[in-house]
């Protein structure tokens, strides 16, 4: 449920992205398919279709074509079994060639993932899955296929821990998504329209549980420590709550319009985007997080969020129609109760806050904002910018340089009579919350003047460990992160 890479043609390889590449012809969707590449001397090629001689792929219809990209060239091969399947990595571009790192952590991941469908009925999604991988400068994302993926990354991801980190995140992400959403999907998307858009007010469960589980399972898997884990759940909660879409557009808003305004590209996106819309995958991975830890509460540890998932791999299999709200709902209600399921409710069609700091609460965690009084910078604009000197791209909805009138793309110019350049927050040192100051700028190349009262900055938030929680707040912790706690590595 993300825009798929065009096809790639450099000097070495290409990717060919099926949609991209291969024509739709109606009356012609389940007839089977036989492609033959051309290979040049000293290219192979690899794909999560069958390969039954080098550069020849058959795929049983047109639907598992257009899920199965194409890579040809020249590359590494990494091989190994993880899991019950055969995990092949292909990689083109620069990395750190540790084949046994690499294999290990990945394992991990394949298994941790599993995990979460141990209590499902249905066998492994496939026996053999392959990550396409291009690493390159700048290079970062990726999108899921049926039993493939094509993801990128910067080399640095090699040789820098932190880098390493997301990169397994990512990886976790796209590998999770063999089950959410290429095993089970919203019956809207069950069987995809290729000739019309295809929406959805769903993909906060493709993508926002995926997202959630994708920050989780490195944990799981024994491959970042607990604490890591901690902080990064903090700015995700961050990065949500003190969204000023927050609170104003609805998951199910948000997911059905993921393709007119998520992705939107006009020039007013930034300032649209940033007050008025909300993200369907890390807010609805926080609404996975509640419904995990809910669930764990009022089932005692003996349900969670796993057991959702693990019901909707085995009762919506690909192609059998898909669910509905309604499917995922009663779900809840089964696993959970009939009142967590009626809350659910507000936080997908409403804008009900989330009770993030109570759900953490079940598990001896708690949610705060860091203390920042010694901090050099005590106030806040309420702007987003870019350049030198400063284009505004977006003021904060309701925050300070928004009451005073700022606009998206006014060039700012001096705080007091003083030059701003690259050093606002320098400038901004001077000052006190609920201070009054002038603020110069360009707007369609005439001068301004604004006066601007300051906000306090805003903290960002932490969650910190009751060091006295109840045995069995800390034992639901541990379940919850697959036998890891603070200090286990």
């Amino acid at each position: 449920p993300r825009p798929a890479p065009p096809p790639l043609l450099v000097a070495g390889h290409v990717l060919l992205t099926p949609p991209a590449v291969f024509v739709y012809a109606d009356g012609f969707r389940d007839e089977p398919v036989d492609i033959t590449l051309n290979l040049p001397a000293g290219w192979r090629a690899g794909s999560g279709m069958e390969q039954p001689e080098p550069g020849h792929f058959v795929a049983p219809h047109y639907d598992r074509l257009v899920d199965s990209p194409i890579e040809a060239g020249t590359f590494d091969l990494v091989s190994f079994e993880a899991g019950g399947m055969t995990i092949d990595f292909l990689i083109h571009g620069t990395w750190d060639e540790d084949e046994e790192r690499l294999a290990n952590d990945i394992s991990a991941i394949v298994e941790a993932s599993a995990g979460v469908f141990e209590s499902a009925s249905r066998s492994l999604p496939t026996d053999r899955y392959l990550f396409l991988l291009h690493s390159g400068p700048g290079l970062g994302g990726g999108t899921e296929y049926y039993n493939s993926t094509v993801v990128h990354t910067d080399p640095r991801s090699f040789w820098d821990d932190e880098r390493w980190g997301g990169f397994l995140g990512l990886m976790a992400h796209e590998f999770f998504h063999t089950w959410n959403v290429k095993r089970f999907r919203p019956a809207s998307i069950d069987r995809y329209d290729y000739q019309n858009v295809n929406y959805t007010e769903l993909l906060w469960v493709a993508e926002g549980l995926t997202s959630y589980y994708d920050q989780l399972l490195p944990v799981r898997a024994g491959l970042m420590p607990v604490a890591d884990y901690r902080k990064q759940l903090a700015d995700t909660i961050g990065g949500v709550v003190d969204n000023p879409g927050y609170g104003q557009d609805t998951l199910a808003r948000a997911s059905y319009e993921a393709w007119t305004k998520g992705y939107h590209r006009g020039p007013d996106r930034a300032a649209d985007k940033a007050n008025r819309t909300i993200s369907f995958y890390s807010q609805g991975g926080l609404v996975g997080l509640v419904l995990d830890l809910e669930i764990r509460r009022i089932s005692r540890g003996q349900r969670s969020l796993d057991t959702v998932m693990s019901a909707l791999y085995d009762d919506f299999p690909l192609g059998g129609g898909g669910f509905t709200y309604t499917d995922f709902r009663a779900r809840v209600a089964a696993v959970g109760d009939a009142i967590l399921a009626e809350r659910l409710d507000g936080w997908v069609y409403g804008t009900e806050p989330l009770p993030i700091a109570q759900a953490l609460e079940n598990i001896g965690w708690s949610l705060d904002r860091e203390d920042i009084s010694e901090d050099p910078v005590q106030v806040s604009l309420g702007v987003s910018i870019r350049g030198n000197p400063p284009v505004v791209r977006a003021p904060r909805l309701n925050g300070a340089a928004w009451r005073a009138g700022v606009n998206a793309g006014d060039e700012l110019l001096a705080l007091d009579g003083v030059r701003i350049g690259s050093g606002l927050n320098t400038l901004l040192r001077r000052y006190d919350p609920e201070d009054t100051v002038e603020l110069a700028l360009f707007r369609d190349g005439h001068l301004k003047t604004l006066g601007v009262t300051l906000d306090p900055a805003l903290a960002d938030h932490e969650i910190i460990v009751y060091e006295d929680a109840a045995q069995s707040r800390s034992q639901m912790r541990r379940d919850w992160l697959g036998g890891m706690d603070e200090g286990d590595e």
